[in-house]
Order: C-alpha cells, then structure tokens, then sequence
C-alpha cells in the first residue's frame, strides 16, 4: 500500500468490514506504507487483562524497537503511548501534545515534561529517527481526533449471551422433558457508535426460544434477542448469529422413593442406635425418564460417633444406583424436598439371659434330659429404666411341649415373641434360636443281692432267722449311665421279722437305700424267713459255755434247733452229756432240715 495520509484514508481503514480494517498502520514520512500489519505482542505477565491484543502488539513493538506507539481504544476511544514496554494513558489532547513536545526536545513552557526516566535503550539509533518518530505520533493522533470526535463511525460489535427458554409448561403438559443440543448461549450482534460502544454489556439483552414455536419435526426453535437496557444507543435491531437450537426431548417421569438411614461412625461401647423417625419418610422425584430410571434408592447419612443421647438434625437426601454410588441429579430432576428431619433415640445395650419352660409328658419308658440352645443369651436395648429389672427372657412351657416324645425335639423360636414391652434385640442378629429337647431311652437292670447279711428289723433273740434263697434280685429302671453308677450290697436292704414266729415266712424285701429320683424300682423279688428257736442249755453244767458254742455252731451252719439237747420239753441236760457229742447233734448237723422237721413232728 502507498497513499498519501489523510483523514479520509485513516478513517476508511478503520471501518468495519473493510479489507484494511485490522491490524496497525505504518506511515514513513507522510506517506502510508503498509496496512492491516501485524506486531510483535508483549509478553509481560505483569499486563493488565484489561488489555487486548492491540495494546500488547503496542507494547511488544515498544520493546523490540525505539518507536513511540499511539493506541486508540476500538472499545473506548481512550489514548495511550507505549514506550519502552511501558503504557501510559492519555487523558487529553494537551497532554498528548506534551508527551510529542517532549519526544521532540521542545519546551512546553510549563517546564521539562519527562514520561520516561532511566536511559532508553537504543538511545544511539532513536536520536537518528527523530522525524519519523515525530510523524507516526502526528498521523496517529490525527487518527484519533478523526474517529473520535470528528466522524464518530457506526460500528458493529458482538456480545455472548445466555438462551432463554421460556413456555416450557407446553412440554410438561404433555408429558414431556427438554435437553439443549449444543451452545446453550448465542452471539449477539449490534450497531452502535464508536464513542458509545464501551456503555453496551451483555446484561443488556435478552436471549430466548419459545417453546411454543418448537418445530417437532427438527426439534429445532428460533432464537429471539430483545434489548433490556441502552437501547438508545443502538442504531438497529440486535441480531443473533444462532438462528435456532435444537432440543431433545424424551417422557417426563415422577416417581416416589422411601427414605431409608445408613449410619457413619460407631456410637460409645454399650449403646446402640433406635429407631430413627424420619419426616418426610419419603419424597417424589421428577425428570427425565432416562435420568430417574438410574435411581434405585434414596437416603439420609447420620453420623453415629461418640454419641450416647439421642440425637435429631437435617440432612440431604441422597440418590443411589443399583450398585449403591452416588447419583448427581442434573438441573432437569426435580425434588419435592431438600432435606430430611430425623430423631434417632440412642439405646443402653444389654445381655439377657434365655430361660426356658418344659411343658408336658414323654412316653413311657423315656425320660427329658434337658434343654439344648445354641444361643445362651441375647443382646436387647431399651430405656435404662426398662432394662434395670431384667435379667433373662422366658421362653414359656407352652412353646416347649413334650407330650408323648420318644426322640430329641427341636423347636425354632423368634426372641421377638417374649420381649418385654419397649425392649428389642439389638443390632442386626438372629432373632430365631433353635432349642433342642433331649430325650432319652430308659434301661432295666437288675441287681442280685444277699438276704442274709441284710438288716432283720423286729428280731427275736430267741430264735434263729435264715433266708430261702439266700440272694434276691432288685429291678430298676434308670438311664444307662446312671444304672453303671449304682452298687447294691445286703446293708441296701431290710427284711421285716417282727411278726414271724416258729416256722417258715413268705418275707417282704424291702429297700432302705435312698434313690435318686432318676432311679425307679420296678421289682424286688420275694423270699422265705425260716425262724428257729434257739437251743437252750442247763444252768448247772460246767461245760455250758460248750453247749452255747455248740448251739451258735448249729445256728450259723444250719440254721436248726438242736433237738438233742432235749431243750424243746424243758428237760435239764447233764453236764456230762452235754460234753460229748451224741448221734443226734451229729445228724443234727449233717441233716438240719430233717431234724427240724423231727422237732416240729414233736411238738
């Protein structure tokens, strides 16, 4: 490009929509050189984000060179001079010609006016280009003064500005929901003039589709701009870039979730958290039916550490897949409540023990052993005040019924049945126990035991008593291992004798022995007392001590009465006779029945 500078020239440059229109201006002399040219950007940290990219190109010029930059603000109109990689606004047109006297080593009159301090760089090459420095600062000035106070051109700038949507009761009318495919913004155009452009913000339009010119077929509906503010300063009607956006749609669902607890932390050892009361205890959820088919479960989370009281607050219900993570809802769901109230009382734990009643009869010849339970005692909560009282829990005898069992009976019990009024189980246990009725098979054993080494109870001292047979057998019933515990021996029994005389008995065996209740005497076999008188022996024999010791010889022999000592028919016996054995003791004790039986003849 090769023109001679002029208003009209700069100003053409800088309209909109022209070839030349971005970009810096180099003039040499008083000649424009080149256009739309772009320079080096700044790249300082240090610069305002205020700043944009032709402010930056003007500082980065400044510091690669000893040019003196004029900036004119598209957006403001303000001027600035960049110099050295420093900014420096300009307030007025005094203050411009100034900073130009100064390049030029003029004096203004008011005295020395310096922007810069410190030694420039390049100093050597700047002193040589005094006249083209001075050139590009008058041409950029008259640039300035042309825009801004003479010409004052209509431009067109653009805003981003959210979309709308309104009328969106006609899709929920019939059952439907939105989502917006793409931008959810659009770009405004508008015309205005330069000097007023900086008073024109996003805030001041309003962007919006409406529902009601939803073309079905497309999914598509037109966008509408109207201007809210400033209106005044705008030349033509605002224009949106994005004629149109699409929607999609899909069913509207409304469902209804029960709120259910999860607990966080662990309360003090002893304590265990009660029933938690929730209001709501539920709530609705509407969207989307894609979005609303995810959620499988609804909660609260109550945070249990430490606490030993009850405890009550809000929280945020959240929303869970069928896994249990997390869902976040998007801005399309909506939820009757925001938050949930609980009271939560905290509960003293304590152990009680099971007790258990036994309730009717097994069969005959069985006994109940006990009670089998693989669960000794169970953990409860309740108010302190409830739970001081208790020690166990009865399970009653109607629940434990044993009429006519013959084997082990197992009955499954539910704890919850016999707890008390305001007393539950603790935690998430078992509630059902399993308890075992044992049942066992009596045996019979008998015991044969010796009559007569046994207790005679009413004994005569003047007769003599012996057992026929000598043994008796004893019959009890008992458990197996109790039958192998037990001895019976002739001190266990008793024959009474107390009403036998001279002669032979049927004798009733009887056990003095104290059983323990688990043993039953089913039998005793009978047996016959043969009592027989005592021989008597004279008073004036010397040997009478032989003669007793005679009689007791018979006595423990044969049990008989020695008919020969002539004792039954109260005759004397002389001491010489009774000295020497006759043929009668001497068949006496060979035979004793039969001499019993003589003795008995005689009488």
């Amino acid at each position: 490009m090769d023109g001679i500078v002029t208003s009209q020239l700069l100003i053409n440059i800088f309209e909109h929509n022209t070839p030349l229109h971005d970009g810096a201006v180099i003039i040499r002399g008083n000649r424009v050189t080149a256009a739309t040219c772009y320079l080096p950007l700044s790249d300082n940290l240090s610069i305002s984000k205020d700043l944009g990219t032709r402010h930056r190109a003007a500082l980065g010029i400044s510091e690669t060179s000893d040019s003196l930059t004029v900036v004119v603000s598209e957006e403001t109109g303000r001027v600035s001079l960049a110099r050295d990689g420093q900014l420096t606004r300009i307030s007025d047109q005094e203050t411009l010609r100034q900073a130009i006297s100064v390049e030029k080593g003029e004096d203004t009159g008011a005295g020395r006016f310096r922007l810069w301090k410190g030694r420039h760089k390049n100093e050597r090459k700047q002193n040589k280009r005094w006249g083209l420095k001075l050139l590009s600062v008058l041409c950029a000035f008259l640039v300035w003064l042309g825009v801004v106070n003479v010409a004052d051109p209509v431009m067109t700038s653009t805003v981003e500005v959210p979309v709308e949507i309104v009328n969106g009761e006609v899709l929920e009318a019939s059952g439907l929901t939105y989502e917006i495919i793409g931008k959810k913004t659009t770009t405004v155009s508008y015309e205005v003039k330069t000097t007023n452009a900086h008073r024109i913000r996003p805030a001041d339009f309003r962007a919006y589709a409406d529902m009601t010119d939803l073309w079905s077929v497309t999914g598509s509906i037109p966008v509408k701009v109207e201007v809210l503010n400033h209106s005044e300063y705008l030349l033509s009607a605002p224009v949106s870039r994005v004629s149109t956006i699409k929607i999609e749609t899909e069913p509207l669902q409304k469902k209804r979730f029960d709120i259910n607890v999860s607990y966080a932390g662990d309360l003090e050892e002893g304590y265990e958290a009660g029933d938690v009361v929730l209001s709501p205890d539920h709530l609705y959820v509407e969207g989307p039916e894609s979005t609303i088919g995810q959620i499988s479960s609804v909660g609260i989370e109550i945070s249990l550490d430490g606490l030993t009281m009850d405890a009550e607050g809000t929280a945020s219900p959240q929303f869970y897949d069928a896994n249990g993570n997390k869902i976040v809802l998007d801005q399309r769901v909506e939820v009757d409540c925001e938050s949930v109230s609980y009271s939560m009382p905290v509960l003293k734990v304590k152990s009680l023990l099971l007790d258990f009643e036994v309730s009717g009869q097994v069969a005959d010849g069985y006994r109940f052993t006990g009670v089998e339970c693989d669960v000794k005692s169970v953990p409860v909560i309740g108010l302190k005040s409830v739970l001081a009282s208790l020690n166990t829990i009865t399970i009653p005898g109607e629940s434990l019924n044993l009429d006519g069992a013959r084997t082990n009976m197992v009955r499954t019990i539910d704890i919850n049945e016999y707890l008390p009024v305001g007393v539950s189980l603790a935690g998430t246990g078992r509630h059902e126990i399993n308890v075992t009725l044992t049942v066992e098979q009596l045996k019979e054993r008998v015991y044969t035991v010796e009559v007569n080494d046994a207790s005679f109870t009413g004994e005569n001292d003047d007769y003599i008593y012996r057992a026929e047979p000598d043994t008796v057998n004893i019959r009890i019933e008992a458990l197996a291992e109790e039958l192998d515990s037990l001895t019976l021996d002739s001190a266990d029994i008793q024959v009474d004798v107390s009403s036998m005389g001279e002669g032979i008995h049927e004798a009733k065996v009887v056990l003095k022995l104290d059983l323990d209740r688990v043993y039953r005497v089913l039998d005793i076999s009978s047996c016959s007392i043969q009592v027989m008188k005592v021989p008597e022996a004279t008073e004036s024999a010397p040997s009478s001590g032989m003669a007793e010791e005679t009689a007791a010889e018979t006595s423990t022999g044969a049990g008989e009465t020695n008919d020969a000592s002539g004792a039954q028919d109260g005759t004397e016996v002389s001491g010489t006779a009774a000295s020497h054995e006759t043929e009668e003791s001497r068949r006496a004790e060979v035979h004793p029945a039969e001499e019993s039986s003589s003795a008995q003849e005689n009488r």
